[in-house]
């Protein structure tokens, strides 16, 4: 019997050594998982939701002014420390400060690298060989981070923020965390922005958790969302499909006859005013109306009617 104890012990030594090498691979796994998803009913995780569409809108905006494809997508939310936020500024290169203009005044930041900065400005001047911050670079990415905060306060507003109005401030190399940060909740907003032929690159954002108030409960024009704030999988899916945006100038009938007869130098007449609005759409389905302008050397166009969301999202159906 005294023999035969250590033959029933050995087998419980190994057993006894499996779950601690479980235990690792559990602790391994979890340490490895990431940290950007916030519980639902976070102020983290309303803020989000808040920046989705935002961001989506901003990408297309940002796109069209650069005649380039841009992507701008949310890699992590996460509560930021005084002291984190002050690093954060130390080592940007450029800040974009923007102040939103509600019931109470808050301060928004967008910090970029040196390379970051580089690659935005590269991409709005068309010039590959800048190397270094001057005048023209900080003026183009100026220019980027002002269509963001545009963007950003179009797609709020249409959620039902109405009043807010951000007022964005010229780009600088800060030495210290912004004013208004000291003794405010906010969150850090790490971004990935993707642009057609630069490559991608990081932008931190700061934004004040207090801006999720600013919002309405419940929208009707909003699309459906989940318990946690969140478009559901199958709506993110649907928002990522690309659609060609149409801008009309004018359309008529008229004769096979006559559309055969064109030559160089014809000149077809429509019944709408030069300085009328030209039509928008999404494929073929309306989504508003604006006015041409000049986006460096191409064209583009300003909106200035937009249909609702709702109307929107009826004829993209459609």
């Amino acid at each position: 019997m005294s023999e035969e104890t250590p033959d029933r012990e050995e087998p419980q030594a190994e057993a006894d050594a499996e779950p601690e090498e479980s235990g690792e691979a559990a602790t391994a796994t979890a340490v490895e998982e990431p940290e950007d998803t916030p519980s639902a009913d976070s102020p983290a995780a309303a803020l989000r939701a808040r920046l989705e569409g935002a961001f989506a809108r901003a990408s297309a905006d940002c796109g069209t002014a650069l005649g380039k494809n841009v992507e701008i997508t949310i890699r992590q939310v996460a509560d930021a420390a005084p002291e984190s936020v002050a690093e954060l500024a130390e080592g940007a290169a450029l800040t974009s400060l923007a102040s939103v203009k509600a019931e109470e005044e808050l301060t928004l930041a967008l910090f970029a690298s040196e390379e970051a900065a580089l690659a935005v400005a590269k991409a709005a001047l068309g010039d590959t060989e800048i190397s270094d911050l001057d005048e023209n670079a900080v003026s183009a990415f100026g220019e980027f981070a002002r269509q963001v905060w545009g963007s950003i306060e179009g797609a709020w507003q249409e959620e039902g923020a109405a009043d807010i109005l951000i007022e964005v401030s010229p780009p600088e190399r800060m030495e210290g965390p912004p004013e208004g940060f000291a003794e405010t909740e906010v969150s850090l907003i790490s971004a990935a922005v993707e642009i057609e032929g630069a490559g991608e690159v990081d932008l931190s954002f700061l934004f004040p958790v207090a801006v999720a108030g600013l919002f309405p409960d419940a929208v009707d024009d909003a699309p459906a969302q989940t318990a946690s704030g969140a478009f559901p999988l199958q709506i993110k899916r649907i928002l990522r499909v690309k659609v060609p945006l149409v801008v009309e100038i004018a359309q008529r009938r008229s004769r096979v006859g006559v559309v055969v007869a064109f030559k160089p130098g014809s000149v077809i007449e429509f019944n709408k005013k030069s300085d009328d609005l030209l039509e928008l759409y999404a494929g073929q389905a309306h989504i508003g109306r604006g006015e041409a302008v000049k986006v460096g050397e191409s064209f583009g166009i300003r909106v200035i009617e937009i249909d609702s969301v709702r109307d929107r999202v009826k004829n993209l159906g459609q």
